[in-house]
Protein backbone atom coordinates (compact mmCIF):
# COMPACT_ATOMS: atom_id res chain seq x y z
CA UNK A 1 0.00 0.00 0.00
CA UNK A 2 2.87 2.20 -0.27
CA UNK A 3 3.52 3.44 3.87
CA UNK A 4 6.64 4.23 5.62
CA UNK A 5 7.32 2.36 8.90
CA UNK A 6 7.54 5.52 10.85
CA UNK A 7 8.07 4.13 14.58
CA UNK A 8 8.13 0.72 16.75
CA UNK A 9 6.62 0.58 20.26
CA UNK A 10 7.30 -2.75 21.56
CA UNK A 11 5.68 -5.21 18.99
CA UNK A 12 3.77 -2.54 17.26
CA UNK A 13 4.54 -0.71 14.16
CA UNK A 14 3.25 2.27 12.82
CA UNK A 15 3.23 2.90 8.92
CA UNK A 16 2.20 5.80 7.32
CA UNK A 17 1.59 7.60 3.71
CA UNK A 18 -0.45 10.92 4.00
CA UNK A 19 -3.53 10.69 5.87
CA UNK A 20 -3.60 6.83 6.02
CA UNK A 21 -2.09 4.63 8.69
CA UNK A 22 -1.58 1.02 10.07
CA UNK A 23 -0.43 -0.07 13.14
CA UNK A 24 -0.37 -3.57 14.68
CA UNK A 25 0.38 -6.24 15.97
CA UNK A 26 -1.30 -5.73 18.68
CA UNK A 27 -1.96 -8.67 21.73
CA UNK A 28 -4.59 -7.66 24.05
CA UNK A 29 -6.36 -4.64 25.56
CA UNK A 30 -3.45 -2.77 27.19
CA UNK A 31 -1.15 -2.93 24.31
CA UNK A 32 -4.89 -2.05 21.68
CA UNK A 33 -5.29 1.06 24.19
CA UNK A 34 -1.68 2.18 23.82
CA UNK A 35 -1.99 2.12 20.05
CA UNK A 36 -5.34 4.17 20.07
CA UNK A 37 -3.43 6.56 22.30
CA UNK A 38 -1.10 6.78 19.88
CA UNK A 39 -3.02 7.29 16.91
CA UNK A 40 -5.42 9.52 18.43
CA UNK A 41 -2.53 11.82 19.20
CA UNK A 42 -1.34 11.72 15.78
CA UNK A 43 -4.43 13.28 14.05
CA UNK A 44 -5.89 9.47 13.62
CA UNK A 45 -10.05 10.30 13.32
CA UNK A 46 -11.27 7.07 12.10
CA UNK A 47 -10.32 3.21 12.94
CA UNK A 48 -10.74 0.13 11.28
CA UNK A 49 -9.84 -2.82 13.30
CA UNK A 50 -8.97 -6.15 12.52
CA UNK A 51 -8.02 -9.19 13.96
CA UNK A 52 -8.23 -12.51 14.79
CA UNK A 53 -10.93 -14.40 17.07
CA UNK A 54 -11.54 -18.17 18.09
CA UNK A 55 -15.37 -19.48 17.94
CA UNK A 56 -17.30 -20.32 20.53
CA UNK A 57 -20.02 -21.64 19.24
CA UNK A 58 -19.70 -25.15 16.50
CA UNK A 59 -21.38 -23.33 13.84
CA UNK A 60 -19.20 -20.38 13.21
CA UNK A 61 -16.52 -22.47 10.69
CA UNK A 62 -12.61 -21.73 10.63
CA UNK A 63 -11.68 -18.79 8.30
CA UNK A 64 -15.22 -17.00 8.63
CA UNK A 65 -15.64 -13.35 9.42
CA UNK A 66 -17.54 -11.88 12.49
CA UNK A 67 -18.47 -8.36 12.43
CA UNK A 68 -19.05 -7.52 15.92
CA UNK A 69 -21.68 -5.61 16.96
CA UNK A 70 -21.35 -5.88 20.52
CA UNK A 71 -18.56 -6.92 23.02
CA UNK A 72 -18.68 -7.96 26.64
CA UNK A 73 -16.06 -7.16 28.66
CA UNK A 74 -13.59 -9.87 30.73
CA UNK A 75 -10.39 -7.79 30.13
CA UNK A 76 -9.31 -5.31 32.70
CA UNK A 77 -8.70 -2.12 30.54
CA UNK A 78 -12.05 -0.54 29.31
CA UNK A 79 -13.63 -0.07 32.87
CA UNK A 80 -10.24 2.71 32.79
CA UNK A 81 -12.30 4.79 29.85
CA UNK A 82 -15.51 4.23 30.63
CA UNK A 83 -17.18 0.35 29.39
CA UNK A 84 -19.09 1.26 26.07
CA UNK A 85 -19.57 -2.18 24.68
CA UNK A 86 -20.48 -1.23 20.72
CA UNK A 87 -18.64 -0.16 17.44
CA UNK A 88 -19.74 3.17 16.12
CA UNK A 89 -22.62 2.55 13.80
CA UNK A 90 -21.47 4.84 11.26
CA UNK A 91 -18.29 2.50 10.68
CA UNK A 92 -20.06 -0.47 11.14
CA UNK A 93 -22.63 0.11 8.51
CA UNK A 94 -19.81 1.40 6.19
CA UNK A 95 -17.79 -2.35 6.63
CA UNK A 96 -21.32 -4.04 6.76
CA UNK A 97 -22.08 -2.47 3.14
CA UNK A 98 -18.55 -3.16 1.81
CA UNK A 99 -18.10 -6.32 2.65
CA UNK A 100 -21.82 -6.97 0.98
CA UNK A 101 -20.69 -5.21 -1.94
CA UNK A 102 -17.59 -7.11 -2.23
CA UNK A 103 -19.02 -10.51 -1.99
CA UNK A 104 -18.10 -11.68 1.61
CA UNK A 105 -19.52 -13.54 3.73
CA UNK A 106 -19.72 -12.75 6.94
CA UNK A 107 -22.05 -13.37 10.93
CA UNK A 108 -22.87 -10.14 12.28
CA UNK A 109 -22.47 -11.30 16.63
CA UNK A 110 -21.12 -10.78 19.76
CA UNK A 111 -17.34 -11.08 21.48
CA UNK A 112 -16.29 -11.29 24.69
CA UNK A 113 -13.02 -10.13 25.17
CA UNK A 114 -10.14 -11.61 27.77
CA UNK A 115 -6.88 -11.01 29.40
CA UNK A 116 -6.28 -14.78 30.15
CA UNK A 117 -5.27 -17.02 27.32
CA UNK A 118 -6.16 -20.73 27.83
CA UNK A 119 -8.53 -19.72 30.39
CA UNK A 120 -11.53 -20.99 28.91
CA UNK A 121 -13.14 -23.31 31.39
CA UNK A 122 -16.44 -24.85 31.48
CA UNK A 123 -17.78 -22.23 33.48
CA UNK A 124 -16.78 -19.84 31.02
CA UNK A 125 -17.77 -21.49 28.44
CA UNK A 126 -21.64 -21.84 30.14
CA UNK A 127 -21.64 -17.79 30.79
CA UNK A 128 -20.39 -17.18 27.10
CA UNK A 129 -21.28 -19.94 24.54
CA UNK A 130 -24.61 -19.03 24.21
CA UNK A 131 -24.66 -15.18 24.00
CA UNK A 132 -20.88 -14.39 22.30
CA UNK A 133 -19.97 -16.04 19.22
CA UNK A 134 -16.27 -15.51 19.52
CA UNK A 135 -13.57 -14.67 21.89
CA UNK A 136 -10.47 -12.28 21.06
CA UNK A 137 -8.51 -10.38 23.67
CA UNK A 138 -8.98 -6.66 21.69
CA UNK A 139 -12.71 -5.49 21.16
CA UNK A 140 -14.41 -4.63 23.67
CA UNK A 141 -10.65 -2.30 25.19
CA UNK A 142 -10.60 -1.21 21.40
CA UNK A 143 -14.57 0.18 21.32
CA UNK A 144 -14.26 1.44 24.62
CA UNK A 145 -11.01 3.78 24.47
CA UNK A 146 -11.99 4.30 20.59
CA UNK A 147 -15.16 6.33 22.33
CA UNK A 148 -13.91 7.59 25.58
CA UNK A 149 -10.81 9.24 22.92
CA UNK A 150 -13.53 10.73 20.80
CA UNK A 151 -12.74 8.10 17.58
CA UNK A 152 -14.71 6.66 15.27
CA UNK A 153 -14.16 2.74 15.27
CA UNK A 154 -15.73 -0.62 13.11
CA UNK A 155 -14.10 -4.15 13.87
CA UNK A 156 -13.77 -6.66 11.76
CA UNK A 157 -12.98 -10.35 13.27
CA UNK A 158 -11.26 -13.59 11.54
CA UNK A 159 -12.26 -17.04 13.03
CA UNK A 160 -8.89 -18.32 13.45
CA UNK A 161 -9.08 -20.86 15.86
CA UNK A 162 -12.37 -22.74 17.71
CA UNK A 163 -11.91 -23.29 21.33
CA UNK A 164 -15.39 -25.26 21.85
CA UNK A 165 -16.03 -27.92 22.03
CA UNK A 166 -12.70 -28.80 20.99
CA UNK A 167 -9.59 -27.09 19.80
CA UNK A 168 -8.17 -26.29 16.55
CA UNK A 169 -6.83 -23.91 14.48
CA UNK A 170 -6.19 -23.07 10.78
CA UNK A 171 -2.50 -22.91 9.45
CA UNK A 172 -0.19 -19.45 9.58
CA UNK A 173 -0.72 -19.95 5.64
CA UNK A 174 -4.77 -20.42 5.55
CA UNK A 175 -4.66 -17.07 7.93
CA UNK A 176 -2.50 -15.20 5.55
CA UNK A 177 -4.24 -16.32 2.26
CA UNK A 178 -7.54 -15.16 4.44
CA UNK A 179 -6.11 -11.77 5.68
CA UNK A 180 -5.33 -11.28 1.72
CA UNK A 181 -8.16 -11.52 0.59
CA UNK A 182 -9.95 -9.00 2.70
CA UNK A 183 -7.06 -6.51 1.18
CA UNK A 184 -9.90 -4.53 -1.28
CA UNK A 185 -12.04 -3.96 1.87
CA UNK A 186 -8.79 -2.32 3.49
CA UNK A 187 -7.58 0.21 0.57
CA UNK A 188 -11.81 0.60 0.38
CA UNK A 189 -11.23 2.20 3.40
CA UNK A 190 -8.22 4.07 2.99
CA UNK A 191 -10.49 5.62 -0.13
Amino acid sequence: MGLEKKATFFLTEFWQKNNMALCGPVLGAPQAAIALEYLKAAGAEEILAFGWAGALQKDISLGSLILPDFSFSEEGTSRHYGYFPQPTKELYWWLYHELTLQGFSFTEGKVVSTDALFRETEEFLARYAEKAQAIDMETSAIFSVAEALGLKIGSLLLISDRVFPSYERLSQEELRHKTETLMPVFRSFYG
